[in-house]
């Protein structure tokens, strides 16, 4: 992370409000895009740690515990496919559920 970045966390610029207390924190954008990324990769870094063990399995050529067979997954789409009103994406349901 760049100086600027760590500088604007350490020691933030804040919006004072009427009644004298923080309302905000001021970034430029630069520094903003910046958290956002991190907290993207943060977010990303759970979602593989959580998968870590699924991982493991394909790796070594297992299925996961839970997933289904390939065919079984196949055949769910295809019934879905062919009886829209009962797909999870129906459109008229909202989308995907």
């Amino acid at each position: 992370m760049g100086e600027q970045f760590v500088q604007t966390v350490r020691r933030p610029s804040y919006v004072i409000g009427a009644e004298g207390q923080a309302t905000a924190v001021l970034a430029d954008i630069t520094t903003w895009r910046a958290i956002v990324r991190y907290l993207e990769d943060v977010e990303d870094n759970k979602t593989l740690q959580a998968a870590a063990t699924d991982l493991a399995a394909l790796a070594q050529g297992q299925r996961p515990a839970g997933w289904k067979p390939w065919g079984e997954f196949e055949a769910e789409m295809v019934e879905e496919w062919d009886n829209p009103q009962s797909a999870i994406c129906n459109p008229q349901s909202g989308g995907w559920h």
